[in-house]
């Protein structure tokens, strides 16, 4: 549960409450804990809480409170009260370059040897596909157009406007790394090929690999499904692949039923857009850690190109041998 206040004098913060709260414990935790805490940060001056749609937010009580002690509220519907948007505009900027700036803080692969082998035991559990440290995958998440030299860039191959953004989740649908810079038109293949991520795996810093789709190339830290599958084997590997790599498409719809604005698309400046996408992905690792309940919509993938078998030789082999071994 979070609220977002803004002061007067236009400086803003979050307050973000942990767990889940009946509607009858709502008002004295206001009184008792949040008002306090909110008025010492702004030194008892104005401030305007902004809610989401909860429904304890928009509890009767809750309002007729917040209205005796004089305090400014706006909803996520757009209901203005005594706040300019410009200023709601400003704050939010303000909020989201803060917390991308602390994206290293909650969005980071595992490190150590003890974490490596906890994510690893979390994917093996989903389908006994051993030796997985993330899902990856890319999502195009709309943008308004785009002008100048590189316009044409940003147009995906469905026609519109887009950021091609990468993300590595692991099994509890955690974003643990993101790119969120890449123009429409590029191939996800080439996202990743230049990315910190790629390097981090060939340095050899993990433990574990990777499961991607067919648009990426099959190699020893990256594997990728057989697309024509000779032998049982093979089917059983394929099989536990999808159910393990779908865990990245579960992340996405998640993290876009949490933000709609991932789905509706990001109508603001590019450089905006792009590190809001960043602050959204922060917020869903936040309320994973928090256990935050919500109502999962199932996330319909976006079409991609054909499939075609693309892979290193040695990935290849090492492929074979761990279906071998494994399956």
């Amino acid at each position: 549960m979070v609220w977002s206040i803004i002061s007067s004098k236009d400086t803003g913060g979050l307050y973000i409450v942990e767990g889940t709260m009946r509607q009858d414990q709502y008002v004295p935790f206001l009184e008792t804990k949040m008002l306090p805490q909110v008025q010492e940060w702004f030194l008892n001056g104005k401030f305007t809480f902004m809610h989401d749609s909860a429904p304890c937010h928009k509890a009767k009580k809750v309002l007729k409170f917040l209205n005796a002690q004089k305090v400014k509220i706006q909803d996520d519907s757009g209901d203005m009260h005594g706040i300019s948007q410009q200023s709601v505009s400003k704050i939010a900027y303000n909020v989201g370059k803060a917390l991308a700036k602390k994206a290293h803080l909650f969005i980071n692969m595992p490190t150590t040897l003890e974490d490596q082998q906890e994510t690893i035991r979390g994917f093996r559990s989903i389908c006994n596909f051993p030796s997985v440290i993330g899902a990856i995958d890319c999502t195009h998440i709309r943008v308004k157009r785009v002008g100048g030299d590189m316009s044409e860039a940003y147009v995906n191959r469905k026609g519109y406007y887009s950021i091609n953004v990468q993300v590595v989740c692991d099994s509890n649908l955690k974003i643990r790394d993101i790119v969120a810079r890449w123009i429409g038109s590029a191939h996800d293949s080439r996202v990743f090929n230049e990315s910190t991520i790629k390097e981090r795996f060939e340095r050899g810093d993990f433990h574990g690999r990777l499961l991607g789709d067919s648009g990426y190339a099959c190699t020893a830290y990256l594997f990728t499904p057989l697309l024509n599958p000779s032998n049982d084997k093979e089917e059983a590997y394929n099989r536990a692949h999808i159910r393990t790599r779908n865990t990245v498409e579960r992340c996405f719809g998640l993290w876009k039923q949490r933000f709609r604005c991932l789905l509706r698309g990001m109508f603001m400046k590019l450089s905006t857009a792009k590190t809001t996408i960043v602050a959204l992905a922060v917020l869903h690792n936040i309320a994973i850690d928090m256990n935050e309940d919500i109502d999962i919509v199932r996330y319909v993938r976006q079409r991609r190109r054909p499939q075609t078998e693309r892979s290193t030789v040695r990935g290849a082999i090492i492929r074979q041998r761990f279906i071998n071994q494994n399956f």
